[in-house]
């Protein structure tokens, strides 16, 4: 072929710029002029958009693998044993009465249970088989969950027992104990909860007559009961608890609600329409009730004083006391003594956390762990930048709601930029449950955003807590939709919100309830948002996980088969065929059971789709180990950068262009 030419023949050359000054060409000149601003101006503007936004802020070295695996940046934390503090368990069921005469315990008969097997592969006597009780929900049988029993023993005397019988209520069927309190050194306090988890008895039994005396009963407004601990008044009338205060049909806010004892009548000593988290301490000399709550932002949390003696008076309000106090805190919690005289107020971020002793009645503190070490630290690295989002939700059809997120931008990035950047969404999801909290956290996230330039985000979606029970209870009989396609929409939000995230490049990843909605997301059939992600030891069929979690938030499965059908992970096996999975499990987990990924195994493979799978022996559901967790990490990270990127390395880092920025 020849060399194709063209040509632009005007007839004459004109000169542009003449030598003569008496014969300028005003008109080349401007042309020329012209010519010099355009490319100087588009100089300028690549200058812009490759130079990192520094915000005059300090630079420092990425924070790398090894500087999470080994754990290089530790936050230090203070825990204390306060004197006469007793110390209980969760996994105890035994309570002294306060002379120390008896003994209230809780009696568990598993012997109807079902067993599941397991095999461990010992290095010296080879494979052996581990036998544990576990109620599964796809079991049709009355006697399915262990018998447990309320019982009073004298120390003195181990042969004198009673035994405390359920109300006539829960007389013919199969109930939970979800709490057991002595009153005082005649009487305790015992909370009941059916088997559905949606009607909960409180009773008081003497110990010298098992006669039950009802003192409080509730009903789920939707779905479940959410069940909390009990202090007894000091008046030894009452008991404070947390419960639901209903606010309509399918609205309720967790508050805290003194019982008493005679007139059984609860009445609320706070109504905000926002959640209380936990009853902290009640200070018996000034009669102040001390408690979590979150302002009305979930994000955050406060510690909050209330006084019995104020309640009825005109124009009560409970008192925040950290609320406003610096910028770099906005998430507390606190260790009371038992007196309520004391207690340690523990900052956990946004900032630096923190750690100080403080008095209920007078202004005295004392600093006990600053974590200086960690702040000076962290001066050194490039920090990922954290923003927090709230974003409104509109669907036709749909009451308009709204989610929040968290998102951590690498410290290189510039909004202006044009580089592309790919993106991780973690996520959990599950009902009454919460990621994206004003805390400060070092991971591998931190790692990722920092050192491979990806952006990471967390979403909490419906039915995550902290938001009142319309919006937790929404996921009632729907496990794996509604947090599933907020998760998907909330993505979208971001890919459309910030042009610097690759489309080509996006993947999703999580652990347990995580990995349930990880397969659901990336088999989603309406949405191709997600192309690659990674599920660790995750749920696929709710009928192989436990009765106690599965019948709260399914029903029994002989009643809603369906609902169980619809949440399975299973069908979306045949929606992997353009996708990149990573699926990893322990085969010696005992919570979410090795048959789970098993059987999505056997589906892809039945469906003719490839994928990448990690198994670790004889390792439980946090598969964690000296070497195990390095090796899980060093997994994920090598098959993100391999597979979900497509094998692009990141641009190179240059610790002189990097911005650190703290959480904010």
């Amino acid at each position: 072929m020849g060399a194709e030419t063209s040509s632009l023949d005007t007839g004459q050359d004109k000169e542009l710029v003449g030598n003569s000054p008496t014969q300028r060409n005003w008109r080349g000149i401007l042309i020329a002029l012209l010519v010099i601003l355009v490319v100087s101006s588009l100089i300028v503007i690549a200058v812009i958009l490759v130079t990192p936004n520094t915000r005059n802020e300090k630079q420092g070295a990425p924070f790398t693998f090894d500087d999470f695996i080994n754990n290089r940046l530790p936050v230090e934390t203070y825990d204390v044993q306060w004197i006469g503090k007793e110390i209980l368990l969760k996994t105890k069921a035994h309570w002294f009465s306060p002379n120390g005469k008896q003994i209230l315990y809780l009696k568990f008969d598993d012997s109807n249970v079902s067993l599941y097997s397991y095999t461990l592969y010992d290095e010296n006597i080879g494979e052996r088989q581990v036998n544990i009780r576990y109620p599964k929900a796809m079991e049709n049988r009355s006697s399915v969950n262990p018998i447990v029993e309320v019982r009073v023993v004298d120390t003195s005397n181990r042969g004198a027992q009673m035994l405390f019988k359920p109300p006539d209520e829960f007389r013919n069927q199969q109930y939970y104990v979800t709490n057991a309190k002595w009153l005082d050194d005649s009487n305790i306090l015992v909370f009941w909860l059916n088997r559905l988890q949606n009607q909960a008895i409180h009773t008081v039994y003497s110990i010298d007559s098992p006669k039950p005396t009802v003192v409080f009963h509730e009903k789920a407004v939707k779905g479940w009961l959410t069940m909390s601990e009990a202090y007894p008044l000091p008046n030894k009338k009452s008991y404070l608890t947390i419960i639901s205060k209903k606010e309509s049909d399918n609205e309720a806010w967790n508050n805290l609600v003194p019982t008493n004892l005679v007139d059984n009548i609860p009445t609320f000593i706070t109504t905000e329409k926002w959640d209380k988290k936990a009853i902290l301490a009640i200070n018996k000399e000034s009669m102040s009730i001390f408690y979590l709550g979150n302002n009305d932002d979930p994000r955050k949390m406060h510690i909050f004083k209330v006084k019995l003696d104020e309640v009825t008076s005109t124009g009560f309000s409970p008192v925040c006391i950290t609320c406003n106090k610096s910028e770099e805190c906005d998430y507390y919690t606190a260790e009371f003594s038992r007196n309520g005289l004391y207690y340690i107020e523990k900052c956990a971020g946004p900032g630096i956390p923190y750690y100080t002793l403080k008095s209920t009645v007078d202004d005295r503190n004392i600093n006990l762990q600053d974590n200086a070490q960690l702040k000076s630290m962290v001066q050194t690295k490039a920090w990922p930048k954290k923003e927090y989002h709230k974003i409104l939700i509109e669907r036709e059809g749909e009451e308009p709601y709204s989610v929040y997120a968290s998102v951590l931008l690498p410290p290189q990035l510039n909004k202006k930029h044009v580089t592309k950047y790919p993106l991780l969404v973690y996520t959990y999801g599950g009902p009454n449950t919460q990621l994206v909290k004003e805390r400060f956290q070092i991971g591998w996230e931190t790692y990722l955003s920092s050192s491979e330039n990806t952006i990471y985000i967390e979403i909490d979606g419906r039915g995550a807590s902290g938001r009142g029970q319309k919006y937790s209870r929404s996921l009632y009989k729907k496990l794996g939709t509604l947090e599933v396609q907020d998760q998907i929409s909330v993505t979208e939000f971001f890919c459309k919100k910030y042009p610097f995230i690759d489309s080509d490049r996006i993947a999703i990843w999580g652990w347990s309830y995580g990995g349930f909605v990880t397969i659901h997301a990336l088999g989603d059939e309406k949405s191709d948002i997600f192309k690659c992600g990674i599920a660790v030891a995750p749920v696929i069929d709710w009928r192989y996980y436990d009765t106690t979690y599965s019948e709260r938030y399914l029903g029994l499965y002989k009643n809603n088969r369906d609902v169980y059908s619809i949440a399975s992970a299973l069908p979306k096996a045949k929606n992997f065929k353009e996708k990149k999975f990573l699926i990893i499990h322990g085969t010696a987990d005992d919570n979410v059971h090795f048959i789970h990924t098993a059987k999505f195994m056997k589906a892809l493979t039945n469906a003719e789709i490839t994928y990448n799978a990690q198994i670790y022996p004889d390792k439980n559901h946090l598969i964690s180990g000296p070497h195990t967790t390095k090796h899980l990490y060093q997994t994920m990270t090598k098959f993100l950068k391999e597979n979900c990127w497509n094998g692009a390395e990141p641009e190179e880092f240059n610790p002189e262009n990097s911005v650190k920025k703290i959480d904010s």
